[in-house]
């Protein structure tokens, strides 16, 4: 049968059946900065470990083997036939029974869904079921049942086996290409969400920018693609089988393995990039983008978001087969794509917007730890998904969250990663106003630190000296809120911070006042307003005029308390001050989203309102008030 003839059968087909194509997602129009791309490099081992999502890879099982460098833009890479004039307009080669392909054979150009009537979709690579990610180590995903979906919504399964037109259809088409096109066209299974540009097709193929978009093109016309727009394609649902059938006959399991590394390396690579487009210009960042190939860099922080939104859900999907078809195999890629993908969205989308899928991202790192017996990643995610937790307010799932991490910490002997649970521990429970159990578990962290020596462990320890201050306050402990912040102001002098060493002093003396000693606070007061102009901080010695001026009062000293006042105007620039000025707190003393990089994010430990047991209700309120 020739060409002609399947195709008019195939649209006898397609007329029985009734034919409705079924129209792509729609999605935010966005420019690909995709152009012209030198070589890709070799993945890198994965880096050190932050709370926003970098995952250490020291020790760490698994892995892949090098990515080979892509071939040069100039390079003939074998895609375009050697004697075709114009292979954009017909696809090169003859079938088996020598009859030339060319446009006349495809009639008006309708792709193979609307000529079988086969309109349903495969699920593509990166579909992963509810089941896949409803449980890890006892968790369900907070935003499951939010969104129907674990992940982006995935396309219904195609039939189990697609109609007999289509496959003779396409087996036609498919040995009628060149080697080069035809490999490319297999490697699209891996494709992720079905989702396709020439930046993912060069990186699949191991060939040039142009000659991958060149190839997408001439898949297009021959059906085998939808074009989206902006050098975005998909490829059909219904393809899907029949691609992932010709890829695992014809194509080794090394090859590809090795074709989806690149393309990972590609897209950890493209998101380095749009993240570092946010940084100041000179940054280390920048210089790192500066020195990628043209194609992968970006001009302006919209484009970079424009890119990232209308590739989210193939990224996502990216990141989910790595983990679930690779076997392990490429485990350090996998993290190194959360990582970029988590800091990425740190900096074109909001914590609240980005929640989900840095939910689901932390998850699929856990479970890539626990299947390699990682102690010290497994600890990062549990640490991550506990201060996503924690940050929406499901406390009780987080400390389970922190319990588990501060275990692996301890197997894995990660100190650093034991302390910060501890102390988010602690944050934990002042949350839940728990206030015997949070300062225990603060206290536990202070010890941690206080046994290393580093200038870190010591800014921390500074920090903690204060959250167990504010937690010995809030539950009406004057003594034991007393030693611990003249401890904190003590360790701030001690490591020449004068701006906290003021901030805690004042502290000091609110827990005076509280504990009715106001003569001792007025002293303490004036200590900390003459740190603060030693330290330049007018905004500061501004609010501790105005706090010192309501201890004078106190006492009965009304004259000063007109000074002081005076003089608080005079550092605002002439304006009147609030009745009740807000006083900056020392970094990390229970301020919500201050402290050690690595610290909790998002948690407080100075609640507002009433507590349990003896709570001191003012001097809650006040540091409500002040936060």
């Amino acid at each position: 049968m020739s060409v002609l003839d399947a195709t008019r059968a195939l649209d006898a087909v397609a007329e029985a059946a009734g034919s409705g194509e079924q129209e792509p997602p729609a999605e935010a129009e966005g420019e690909d900065p995709a152009e012209d791309e030198g070589p890709s490099g070799r993945p890198r081992p994965g880096a050190g470990h932050g709370p926003s999502g970098a995952y250490r890879t020291s020790g760490a099982a698994g892995g892949h083997a090098g990515v080979p460098e892509d071939p040069d833009e100039d390079e003939d890479d074998g895609l375009e036939d050697p004697d075709d004039g114009d292979s954009t307009d017909r696809v090169g080669g003859r079938t088996a029974r020598g009859d030339r392909v060319d446009r006349a054979a495809h009639g008006d150009h309708r792709d193979f869904e609307r000529r079988t009537g086969h309109t349903g979709h495969a699920g593509h690579t990166g579909h992963t079921s509810r089941a896949d990610h409803g449980s890890l180590a006892g968790h369900s995903s907070p935003w499951v049942d939010r969104d129907g979906e674990d992940g982006p919504a995935a396309p219904p399964r195609a039939r189990t086996r697609p109609p007999a037109p289509l496959v003779h259809t396409f087996r036609l088409v498919h040995d009628s290409l060149a080697t080069a096109p035809a490999r490319l066209l297999r490697l699209l299974a891996l494709a992720p969400a079905g989702f396709v540009d020439p930046q993912i097709a060069s990186a699949l193929g191991g060939c040039s920018v142009s000659t991958a978009h060149a190839a997408l093109d001439r898949f297009v016309r021959l059906g085998l693609l939808r074009a989206l727009g902006g050098d975005r394609y998909q490829v059909p649902g219904c393809l899907d089988p029949l691609l992932r059938a010709e890829l695992a006959a014809r194509e080794r399991p090394a090859d590809t393995l090795l074709a989806r590394a690149r393309m990972l390396e590609r897209l950890v690579r493209q998101l380095q990039a749009c993240r570092a487009v946010c940084e100041p210009a000179g940054s280390p960042a920048r210089d790192r983008m500066a020195e990628l190939p043209h194609g992968l860099r970006f001009t302006h922080p919209a484009g970079a978001r424009a890119w990232l939104e209308t590739r989210r859900p193939a990224l996502l999907a990216a990141t989910r087969t790595a983990v679930t078809e690779s076997q392990g195999a490429l485990d350090t890629l996998a993290r190194r794509l959360v990582s970029a993908l988590a800091r990425a969205f740190d900096a074109h989308r909001e914590p609240e917007e980005a929640a989900p899928e840095l939910y689901r991202l932390h998850e699929l790192v856990l479970r890539v730890a626990e299947r390699g017996r990682m102690p010290r990643e497994r600890a990062a995610a549990l640490l991550n998904l506990g201060d996503l937790d924690a940050r929406n307010d499901r406390f009780e799932q987080a400390l389970v969250r922190y319990r588990t991490a501060l275990d692996a910490a301890r197997e894995g002997g990660d100190e650093q990663a034991a302390g910060r649970a501890m102390e988010s521990l602690g944050a934990c429970y002042a949350e839940l106003e728990e206030w015997e159990r949070a300062a225990d578990w603060y206290g536990r962290a202070l010890e941690a630190r206080l046994a290393q020596d580093r200038r870190a462990d010591q800014e921390a320890a500074a920090r903690l000296h204060g959250r167990i201050g504010t937690v010995h306050a809030c539950a009406g402990s004057w003594e034991e809120a007393l030693r611990a912040w003249r401890a904190a102001a003590a360790a701030f002098r001690r490591l020449h911070d004068p701006a906290d060493h003021a901030r805690a002093l004042a502290e000091v003396a609110r827990v005076q006042q509280h504990a009715e000693r106001p003569q001792e606070a007025l002293r303490t007061f004036k200590q900390a307003l003459a740190v603060a102009y030693r330290a330049g901080e007018e905004g500061l010695a501004a609010a501790l005029e105005l706090r010192t001026a309501e201890a004078a009062e106190r006492v009965g000293e009304l004259r000063a308390a007109r000074r002081h006042r005076a003089a608080a105007r005079r550092l605002l620039g002439g304006r009147e001050p609030d009745t009740g000025p807000g006083l900056p707190l020392p970094r990390g003393a229970g301020r919500k989203g201050d402290g050690d990089p690595r610290g909790p994010r998002g948690h407080s430990a100075e609640p507002g309102g009433a507590g349990r047991g003896r709570v001191s209700r003012g001097y809650a309120a006040e540091r409500e008030r002040d936060r």
